[in-house]
């Protein structure tokens, strides 16, 4: 038996404001940096804040959607899908790689709550360029 699974989720902040771009085909596409806090306690009792940093790709009509309405600082609630990626440095020809999310809805969250529903989240994109 064979099992996949391949989602995330994730509540963040953005880090950076989006820029978008459009393949050559004309295809609208934008990546935004989402940052998201992890808090917990050790074993001894002691607070500790962990952040992590996520870079998400949208596509077609959500892309044209982030970079009009969104903007550094601003909380957004995302599922979608890690991509690998790899590559060759330009400048010093050391391979590169890294890990992506790529959007397949996305909400608008106020004051950086969670959404209570998920559900009704806009989809991502027109079709799937993977």
């Amino acid at each position: 038996m064979s099992l996949n699974l391949n989602t995330v989720t994730i509540a963040g902040h953005l880090t950076r404001d989006p820029e978008l771009r459009r393949t050559t085909n004309g295809t609208a596409v934008t990546e935004i940096g989402v940052a998201t806090n992890r808090r917990y306690t050790d074993s001894s009792g002691q607070q500790h804040e962990d952040v992590y940093y996520a870079t998400i790709t949208f596509w077609g009509r959500a892309a044209e959607t982030i970079e009009k309405h969104f903007h550094k600082g601003k909380p957004i609630y995302v599922e979608g899908y890690l991509k690998n990626e790899e590559w060759t440095d330009r400048e010093s020809g050391a391979k590169r790689s890294a890990t992506r999310i790529v959007a397949k809805t996305f909400q608008f969250l106020p004051d950086g709550k969670r959404p209570s529903e998920p559900a009704a989240a806009s989809p991502s994109h027109d079709s799937d360029p993977y």
